[in-house]
């Protein structure tokens, strides 16, 4: 900014001072050429110097056009690999951001940030809509993850805000207007499926499905279960999640009743120690090993007894010490098949919110899944109850009017 845009002026047919800066006409006290006038105005032009030299001390950033998009995507993976982490592990939200950048870096990786624009994220979003098979909402999340690559960069500087402003521009792909296909929800799952399911489950896992089934808790929720988190001083146990359930980083706490059925259940795991997890693969494994040995025929010889001994142990170590969701999910539709029937845990969840939005109320669903608002609460619920309600009224009004209508 020129010493001309600073300088001291008197305003036409005025008898008053002012000066420019930052494109604004700044007024100063007092009448022009007194002294009032000029101490303010060399005050304020020390303070403007002040703020140049400042300025000039700060540390510089690294220029946008150095950056190019692969160093883009490398520094926040480097900064998602700790981010993304709970209880010690890394979340599946990281493994979305890494398949997103692999299409990103191999068409353009080689870019300046600043040259990328909302025709490159349009080709990329078009590539995955006509030639990766992927779903509809896969596609629409992986471009998420791709604007938030460079939205990460606008908050460390690397990025302008032009950059990453015009990649909201981008449209997510609508349903019935593209060429990805529909990924069906989840919906619920009736007792007779889940019934049929049963008897090819092995019994840990039958217990953690019934668990489910009686609670409506998630998946993840169910597999990390210990003796320290449940409170069993009352009728009704108290299972705390503390810190490990999915919206714990949003200072959410979660508590799930287990009422007398869930407390049959669990029972038999009593033995299990208070710090380690109640459903354990290892259990299973001996569990399984047992009801081999009782359902044998032929005479054990005295050499096979040591060499059972030595497998059983080998068998356990080749198992973790709780199962998580994606074995639970394995495990479930692995008997369903046999069953000759579909369906995964998660439908469990559904169910269980369905049944009591539709015999106690919305409010009381959320309530009792602790969500933040009904409406979280109503992407569980798989029949619009208000809306049936509504127009069952309505019809039996329309009723009414028309026998009202016949009897005139």
């Amino acid at each position: 900014m020129s010493k001309q845009t600073h300088k001291y002026l008197r305003f036409p047919g005025r008898n008053y001072a002012f000066y420019w800066y930052d494109g604004k006409r700044i007024r100063l006290p007092g009448t022009y050429n007194s002294t009032e006038s000029k101490q303010a105005y060399f005050e304020a032009m020390a303070q403007i110097e002040k703020a140049k030299i400042e300025e000039k001390k700060k540390p510089q950033l690294p220029k946008q056009q150095q950056i190019t998009v692969v160093e883009l995507v490398t520094a926040f993976l480097d900064h998602a690999k700790i981010y993304y982490r709970k209880n010690g592990k890394q979340t599946s939200t990281l493994k979305i951001y890494e398949i997103s950048s692999r299409y990103l870096v191999e068409m353009f990786g080689n870019m300046k940030v600043d040259k990328f624009s909302q025709v490159e994220l349009i080709s990329i979003q078009e590539y995955l809509d006509e030639k990766i098979n992927l779903s509809r909402k896969t596609v629409n999340s992986y471009i998420t993850c791709i604007r938030n690559f460079f939205n990460r960069g606008v908050e460390r500087g690397l990025v302008s805000h032009e950059v990453a402003g015009r990649l909201g521009f981008v449209k997510p792909l609508k349903e019935g207007r593209c060429k990805s296909s529909e990924r069906p929800g989840r919906g619920i799952v009736s007792w007779d499926l889940v019934e049929k399911t049963l008897p090819y489950l092995p019994d840990v896992v039958r217990d953690m499905v019934l668990i489910q089934w009686e609670t409506g808790m998630r998946p993840q929720d169910c597999c990390g279960m210990k003796w320290s988190q449940i409170d069993t001083s009352d009728d009704i146990w108290v299972y705390d999640l503390l810190k490990q359930h999915k919206t714990a980083q949003y200072g959410i706490t979660r508590y799930i009743p287990l009422a007398k059925e869930c407390q049959d259940i669990l029972a038999r795991y009593k033995d299990t120690p208070e710090d380690q997890f109640i459903f354990s693969p290892k259990r299973t494994v001996r569990e399984q090993a047992d009801k081999r040995s009782a359902n044998r025929k032929t005479k054990v010889q005295p050499s096979q007894i040591r060499r059972k001994q030595i497998q059983q142990i080998r068998r356990e170590d080749l198992v973790g010490d709780a199962y998580n969701a994606n074995s639970l999910r394995n495990a479930v539709q692995r008997a369903a098949e046999k069953a000759g029937v579909m369906w995964c845990p998660y439908q469990l969840r559904h169910s269980y919110i369905t049944y009591v939005a539709n015999t106690q109320g919305e409010n009381i669903a959320q309530t009792l899944m602790e969500h933040k608002s009904v409406r979280t609460a109503r992407g569980y619920i798989h029949e619009d109850i208000e809306k049936i309600k509504i127009l069952k009224d309505i019809a039996r009004k329309m009723e009414k009017f028309r026998d009202n209508r016949k009897l005139k």
